[in-house]
């Protein structure tokens, strides 16, 4: 089983990050009725984590998705700051209006 933990390792560190990976991630391989299985524990997060991947085309890309319920859909980009700010309790809308600010000010040549 070690090469098989080492695999799902590095594709959940491919997928979710390194720290994520060995922070909160913990792969067992307990035995039920008399057939191992593997059995993965995952501890909350303390902040959002961007999910990469690629495409069928090869394209990479960032997602982030919310647990609701028993499906994961992905957060819409206009929703991400009100679940950042009440999520994990910091001033993200802020940080937000401070970029978009920056994005919009005119510039005097």
């Amino acid at each position: 089983m070690d090469r098989f933990e080492i695999h799902l390792r590095n594709l959940f560190a491919q997928a979710f990050g390194q720290n994520f990976t060995a922070g909160k991630l913990k792969i067992a391989f307990p035995e039920v009725a008399g057939v191992e299985i593997c059995q993965i524990d995952v501890s909350p997060v303390d902040s959002a984590i961007i999910v990469s991947g690629k495409d069928k085309n090869g394209v990479g890309y960032e997602r982030l998705y919310v647990r609701s319920g028993n499906s994961p859909p992905e957060m819409p980009l206009s929703e991400i700051p009100a679940l950042l700010s009440k999520r994990f309790l910091q001033p993200y809308d802020n940080i937000w209006a401070e970029i978009h600010a920056m994005m919009f000010v005119p510039r005097l040549c």
